[in-house]
C-alpha cells in the first residue's frame, strides 16, 4: 500500500538531505494485516532511520575521499539515508533493498533532492546477488544483527573485497556480533566510533590490502 510520508532534513557538515519517512501507524497496521495472512512476514525494520545509518552518514560527510566520483551501492538500505548522503559526491549511487516498500519511499526522497540526478533504486537481495554485480564502494549499515546470517554475510564481504571494492560498514557494538567483526578486521584500514542516541556505533572501512591479499 502507498504510505503517507513526512519529511525530515538531515545535515552532515556541508551535506544536507531531505528524507521521506513513512507513517509509522500505517506501516504497523500493514504489518499486522500481512502477518495475519502470513505469520512469517518480516518485521518492517526498514521504516525508521536507525543510529547506524546516522553514524555512517556522519562518517561519509567527513571522508568524501572514499566515494568521490565513484560508483556506490548500498545493500539492505531501508530508507537509504547513507545513499542520499553519498549521492552528494558520488558519480552514481544505487540504493537497494530486498523489499519494494522501502524503495518506494526512497524514490520520493530522491525526488525531494533533485540535485541527485545519478541516484537510483534497485530491488536486490544480498543473499542472491547477480554474479556480474560490481561497484567501487559498498555501503552496509546495521546488517550484521542475525547470527544465522553471519556466514553468508562474511562470504558477501569476501566477494566484494576480492573485486577490490571499498566496503564501509556501520554496526552497533553488539556482543553477539563480536566474532563476526573479529573475522573481518584483517581487512579494516580505518575504524571510527560514534555515539548516536546513546548507542555506540562502529564504522569500519574494509579494503583488500597487500597483507590480506597475500594470505588469501
Amino acid at each position: 500500500m502507498p504510505y503517507s510520508v513526512s519529511k525530515q532534513t538531515f545535515v552532515f557538515q556541508a551535506i544536507a538531505v531531505t528524507v521521506c519517512l513513512p507513517s509509522a501507524e500505517q506501516v504497523h497496521q500493514q504489518y499486522l494485516n500481512d502477518q495475519q495472512k502470513n505469520p512469517s512476514t518480516p518485521f518492517p525494520y526498514w521504516a525508521k532511520i536507525w543510529p547506524s545509518a546516522i553514524a555512517m552518514s556522519t562518517f561519509l560527510s567527513s571522508h568524501i575521499e572514499y566515494y568521490r566520483e565513484k560508483n556506490v551501492l548500498e545493500l539492505a538500505a531501508g530508507l537509504g539515508l547513507p545513499s542520499l548522503v553519498a549521492a552528494a559526491h558520488a558519480t552514481k549511487v544505487v540504493c537497494s533493498d530486498y523489499m519494494a516498500a522501502p524503495l518506494a519511499i526512497v524514490a520520493k526522497s530522491i525526488a525531494e533532492n533533485k540535485q541527485y540526478a545519478y541516484m537510483t533504486c534497485a530491488l536486490l537481495n544480498w543473499e542472491y546477488l547477480p554474479e556480474n554485480l560490481h561497484t567501487d564502494v559498498l555501503l552496509l549499515s546495521d546488517v550484521n544483527y542475525h547470527p544465522a546470517a553471519f556466514s553468508h554475510l562474511y562470504q558477501l564481504i569476501q566477494r566484494f573485497i576480492d573485486q577490490n571494492t571499498t566496503i564501509i560498514l556501520a554496526t552497533p557494538q553488539r556482543l553477539a556480533a563480536k566474532s563476526f567483526i573479529n573475522g573481518i578486521l584483517a581487512w579494516c584500514i580505518q575504524q571510527e566510533v560514534y555515539t548516536i542516541n546513546q548507542t555506540d556505533i562502529s564504522v569500519l572501512v574494509l579494503q583488500k590490502t597487500p597483507t590480506t591479499a597475500s594470505t588469501q
